[in-house]
């Protein structure tokens, strides 16, 4: 983990001097307040499983569409049709 969070200051990622410092010592300095370091490691490593999912075609278009199918109405949907209804008044 620690490779990746000096990516910010070591050059890694050009033309953030100021910004990838601020980051740094958020992250390192700081103490993450907002625990964004907490599962890194987790993340890397389910990273790595859906990479190789990925390469399986068709086990991937299967996750994806069950993934779709079961998601429901979004709540951007509610609020648009809020809009609509109580604000524009075109329904």
């Amino acid at each position: 983990m620690k490779r990746v969070v000096d990516a910010f200051t070591d050059g890694t990622i050009p033309n953030t001097h100021y910004e990838g410092h601020e980051i740094w010592d958020a992250l390192i300095s700081y103490n993450d307040e907002y625990f964004l370091l907490e599962d890194f490691d987790d993340y890397v490593a389910k990273q790595a499983y859906i990479s190789e999912l990925y390469k399986d075609k068709n086990t991937w278009q299967s996750k994806a569409m069950k993934n779709i199918a079961n998601s429901g109405r979004f709540t951007s949907d509610d609020t648009i049709e809020l809009y609509a209804r109580e604000i524009w008044e075109i329904i």
